[in-house]
């Protein structure tokens, strides 16, 4: 996660991520092809007809934007703690800091654990265990109310 983080924050350059994450060359090597092969990143000509080649996010790889920022807004709340966020995701129109992420429904409004329910999707293994085709609530932990 944290080499699609420095994606977003702009490292191209085999060099850039190296450099701001400190790894071993051949860790970062094998996550980035990783990464590339699994369709997350892909590796594009630095400059028109260059042979230099940087790594971009690909569409999967921009639809983790969601995911990275409800990662970050976690970590400030229960991590860092409120008041010392370490950064602060702002919108560009505005300079105000964006909204939490939250689940919603199909009205807008916001959903618990106990408003979820898991299903079988199309992709169900059909010939699995009888119980896995049963719809199941999402448990919440022992200790919410």
């Amino acid at each position: 996660m944290l080499i699609i983080r420095e994606a977003f924050f702009g490292a191209r350059r085999f060099e850039d991520f190296q450099k701001r994450l400190g790894i071993a060359r051949n860790i970062l090597t094998s996550r980035l092809r990783r990464l590339t092969e699994q369709g997350v990143l892909e590796r594009v000509p630095a400059k028109e007809g260059g042979r230099r080649k940087v790594y971009r996010l690909t569409d999967m790889g921009r639809e983790l934007l969601p995911v990275l920022i409800a990662l970050m807004q976690w970590g400030d709340r229960w991590i860092t703690g409120p008041g010392r966020e370490p950064l602060r995701v702002v919108e560009r129109r505005t300079g105000r800091d964006i909204p939490r992420i939250a689940l919603r429904g199909s009205d807008g409004a916001p959903l618990t654990l106990r408003d979820l329910l898991t299903l079988p999707g199309p992709g169900a293994d059909r010939a699995g265990r009888p119980e896995d085709t049963a719809p199941r609530p999402m448990r919440p932990p022992l200790t919410e109310n």
